[in-house]
């Protein structure tokens, strides 16, 4: 019984393993109190860093800060619970350092409820929740 149990549990953290393995997947995703990143490639790592919304919950206006290492082309979005895009906030090429984008929520007509920013440089996806109350 007891070896039936543990073949079991190798099993199934091989069969994990795999699959986290296949789907480029941090197997610590989970513990990054809903923020997520899906890594394509390694050079990605090279040309992110910091990805922050100050402050958060946010009732009118919201800070969104990130760092480049690079030039990078960068589209900043907003979408629903849905998966729903409300808007693009950025979407262009920019020089490396410090980024910053002052967003008013007024300007796109965002109620209360939680929204999801999705940061892309060059084409890999960053996201934060941010959570708008009135």
């Amino acid at each position: 019984m007891v070896k039936s149990y543990k073949l079991y549990i190798i099993s199934f953290g091989i069969l994990l393993s795999a699959l986290l393995t296949s789907a480029r997947i941090s197997p610590y995703a989970w513990f990054n109190k809903g923020e997520t990143s899906t890594k394509q490639n390694v050079s990605s790592k090279q040309q992110f860093i910091n990805f922050t919304i100050y402050p958060n919950p946010v009732t009118t206006q919201t800070t969104i800060s990130y760092v480049l290492a690079a030039k990078c082309k960068v589209v900043l979005k907003v979408i629903d619970l849905t998966g729903r895009q409300l808007a693009v906030l950025v979407q262009q090429e920019q020089a490396a350092g410090k980024q910053q984008y002052s967003w008013q929520l007024s300007k796109n007509n965002i109620t209360s409820g939680v929204y999801i920013l999705v940061l892309q440089v060059n084409g890999v996806n960053h996201t934060k929740k941010i959570v708008v109350y009135s």
